[in-house]
């Protein structure tokens, strides 16, 4: 969003980078930290430059016969993950 209005629609292709990740374990959730690297936005390619998105695991004993707590990172394909520019991503009109 730019002052209002929706530069990438929901279903825009874009690329990124995992930082950081860790397995869980016993007793210890995993994590992952992702940032942005392109955008594809009118059929071209764009480099863009954010801010790191940082998830982590239930920390929560998990009983094996459990389905509902997972140590490790999960995202549904409704979730929305928020990323912010730290470059100005250069648009023509």
């Amino acid at each position: 969003m730019l002052q209002g209005q929706t530069l990438a629609p929901s279903g825009t292709v874009v690329t990124g980078r995992v930082l950081a990740a860790k397995a869980s374990a016993p007793g210890e959730p995993g994590y992952l930290r992702l940032t942005l690297s392109s955008v594809i936005l009118n059929n071209k390619a764009l480099d863009v430059h954010t801010s790191s998105f940082f998830a982590k695991g239930d920390s929560r004993e998990r009983p094996k016969s459990a389905a509902l707590s997972s140590p490790d990172v999960q995202f549904s394909t409704d979730r929305r993950l928020a990323f912010r520019l730290i470059q100005a991503l250069p648009l023509q009109e």
